[in-house]
């Protein structure tokens, strides 16, 4: 049997056997066909770049992070740059877990990949069900492998617990991700605003893209802002705010703003009276800022504008009785759970259509879409599938909460953990409107900051298993 000195020298020269060859053909590639040479290097550059990521599971983690904003849109149809991302992000898993099961750490070695685990073998256990009901193997295929962007959980949560460095960078992706949702989203609604032709369509305008990333940056933001103790990180973490607050109001979203509002709500229940008193302060001076970047990008429209965002917010109340897309949902909702009575422990399963009528075109709607998560939950996976899930939302926040009150952990950590518990605990409100568990870029949100929570709690039982929180 060949020694590992042996396998390692044979793989050694059999790796780069295959960058020769590589080479020989690209080379032969552009003698036979120079117009295929720019396909031929961007294909070569590409493996490479994907081996080299090998090596490096951190930072293979950390572009699929950065790729999500800019690749998961809510289009119809395929998009070919989410087929490929998708791909990139399976590949990316499928070498974790293979690398996670081969070494010394466990996927059953804490309660939440353990929960996470259960709930994953009972979304497989029910395809058979959903068929039954059904579901076709389109709409199955696809809800499932949109919830397969859970299982980033794992990497986020073993980096955090492994790594300070890793949480900071996962911290600092978090919030480069926003800035570019923001600068997106503001390039937008300008040319939404240059293609106008009624005043209507300008104070009515909205970009709903990633609402759900501005709004846990915008909390996150804040927390970093109010325990800021020098000049370069609150002017820093200051800016981050205003500009997802300001990209927040701009999606015109009022589960979002509601779930902001929420999400604030449990830090100032949360932090000493000290930092109390600078939430009033803080938020007094963003709001001139806030003011002053509307006027340069959009001019004489704020005043409109933000005629339109007072009158939206003070409308929720009657949304649930007047707002025509609001008593869709509601209607939606209604037509759900008269399925759920039929099934109401196990459930539907996966890509199962129901029909109701809509008011918005008085006809029959099918679909396996509900936008309140809690409904959508319980008919697609029941009580059991539910309760896991909850579970595991409820959990992540706790861990975050918990980190944070251990005085003596390290105040990265410490933030971190305040700034996922805060964000999930906003979501606990947004997801009666906006179902954070059917599409891509909401589930790797949820991952991500449960990932967060769990792996910073861990890291810090980890450096004082002693350390009660106070």
């Amino acid at each position: 049997m060949p020694s590992p000195e042996g396998l390692r020298r044979g793989g050694t020269a059999a790796l780069w056997a295959g960058l020769l060859v590589s080479i020989a053909c690209v080379l032969g590639l552009a003698w036979a066909a120079p117009d295929l040479l720019p396909f031929a290097l961007a294909l070569t550059a590409g493996a490479g770049a994907v081996a080299f990521l090998l090596g490096r599971p951190e930072l293979h983690l950390y572009a699929v992070l950065l790729g999500s904003a800019a690749v998961l849109q809510h289009k119809p149809g395929v998009q070919v740059t989410e087929v490929i991302y998708g791909l990139y992000a399976m590949f990316f898993l499928a070498t974790w877990f293979a690398r996670d099961i081969a070494g010394p750490r466990s996927l059953l070695a804490s309660a939440e990949t353990r929960t996470l685990l259960l709930f994953g073998l009972y979304v497989a256990a029910l395809i058979p069900v959903a068929f039954v009901h059904g579901g076709t193997p389109h709409t199955i295929v696809r809800e499932i492998t949109s919830l397969t962007m859970l299982a980033f959980l794992f990497p986020i949560r073993d980096i955090c617990a492994r790594s300070e460095r890793g949480v900071r960078t996962l911290v600092t992706i978090g919030l480069v991700l926003s800035l570019f949702v923001v600068v997106r989203n503001l390039l937008m609604y300008q040319a939404a605003l240059g293609d106008a032709e009624r005043l209507s369509e300008i104070i009515g305008g909205r970009v709903v893209a990633n609402d759900h990333v501005l709004a846990a940056s915008a909390l996150a933001s804040f927390v970093f802002l109010l325990h800021a103790r020098r000049a370069v990180p609150l002017a820093g973490t200051a800016v981050v705010f205003m500009l997802s607050v300001g990209g927040l109001l701009l999606t015109m979203s009022r589960g979002f703003w509601l779930a902001f509002i929420w999400g604030l709500l449990f830090i100032i229940a949360t932090v000493d009276r000290q930092l109390k008193a600078r939430i009033v302060l803080y938020g007094a001076l963003a709001t001139l800022p806030l003011i002053t970047i509307g006027i340069l990008f959009f001019g004489s429209i704020v005043s409109l504008y933000f005629d339109n965002l007072v009158e939206r917010l003070f409308s929720v109340g009657d949304s649930f009785t007047k707002d025509v897309s609001m008593l869709g949902r509601v209607y939606e909702a209604e037509a759900a759970l008269g399925h759920i009575a039929q099934n109401p422990v196990l459930g539907h399963g996966a890509g199962v259509p129901f029909t109701f009528s809509t008011i918005l075109t008085r006809t029959e709607v099918t679909t396996t879409f509900v936008h309140n998560g809690y409904v959508y939950l319980w008919y697609c996976f029941g009580l059991v599938g539910a309760a896991l899930m909850l579970t595991l939302w409820g959990r992540a926040i706790w861990a975050g909460l918990q980190t944070y009150r251990a005085r003596g952990a390290p105040r990265l950590l410490r933030l971190a953990g305040l700034a996922s518990a805060a964000s999930l605990f906003a979501f606990t409100l947004s997801a009666m409107t906006s179902n954070p568990f059917f599409h891509k870029d909401y589930l790797l949100g949820l991952a991500y900051l449960m990932g967060l929570a769990y792996g910073v709690r861990a890291h810090q039982i980890a450096l004082a298993p002693t350390d009660e929180p106070s």
